[in-house]
């Protein structure tokens, strides 16, 4: 599907992101039941799809969106069928952390504006906790796709030790979910998403000993160099996160005081 949107005219491309938009957003109200949760949510996504699609531009490619629920994907357009995707990776190196990026500047705006209206605090709840699940090292994700592109010149025995550690993180990921979902934290619904995100990548992992979609060794493809900076940006994106919810927790924490 993705790749026949990135062959489509420009019509259908931005009819595609409109359409998916809307259904996506009437799936999940209905789902839901709760229209505010439901703006904030979709709005969440769409600028973080929107700020993937800024930083393809930037580098001079032309990109599309596509929404499916409360997931969605930003697809380059017209890519050379032989473009090296290691090559790729390396020349593209913000798109993958601009998502996440948008959500911690959101979720900062939105403490900010929290004492204003209740909608900010919840919008700004909703970035912290994206940003942070989007990091977690499932292949579907963008921090999934950082390791991969960070794991890449890792030796065999080394890449094998990496993989595990991964599905322990992944496993602890799922058991932290299913918490979120028993204390109310997060919806059913949303927390089943990440459980079945989480698991399917987690057991890919354990029967393949191996990453799903991993990146093909070639010849000029990505530098220690250029694998150290994917890992201090990530390591910078999962203690931004951190923060930031324990900076809404204080917050509301001191909320409850004061009344």
């Amino acid at each position: 599907m993705i790749q026949r949107l990135s062959k489509a005219s420009p019509f259908i491309q931005v009819l595609t992101a409109i359409g998916s938009f809307l259904a996506s957003s009437i799936v999940f109200w209905i789902l839901v039941n709760n229209l505010l949760f439901t703006a904030a949510v979709m709005a969440t996504i769409a600028i973080h799809e929107l700020c993937h699609l800024i930083a393809f531009r930037r580098y001079g490619i032309k990109s599309g969106i596509v929404f499916f629920a409360i997931a969605a994907v930003t697809y380059p357009i017209n890519l050379q069928e032989d473009q090296n995707p290691v090559e790729l990776f390396t020349k593209t190196f913000w798109v993958h952390p601009a998502g996440i990026i948008g959500n911690l500047a959101l979720g900062i705006l939105g403490l900010f504006l929290g004492s204003i209206s209740s909608f900010w605090y919840l919008f700004s709840w909703i970035n912290f906790i994206l940003a942070l699940f989007n990091l977690a090292p499932a292949s579907a994700f963008d921090g999934g796709k950082i390791v991969n592109t960070v794991t890449y010149l890792f030796a065999q025995e080394r890449e094998e030790k990496a993989v595990w550690l991964i599905t322990v993180t992944e496993a602890v990921a799922i058991f932290g979910t299913m918490q979120l979902m028993n204390t109310g934290v997060i919806s059913e619904f949303i927390g089943i998403i990440l459980v079945f995100f989480f698991g399917v990548d987690m057991l890919t992992k354990l029967f393949t000993n191996q990453h799903k979609g991993k990146l093909s060794p070639t010849e000029g493809g990505l530098s220690k160099q250029e694998a150290a900076k994917w890992a201090m940006v990530y390591f910078f994106l999962v203690s931004a996160s951190i923060i930031g919810l324990l900076f809404q927790l204080a917050w509301l924490s001191s909320m409850v005081i004061a009344r």
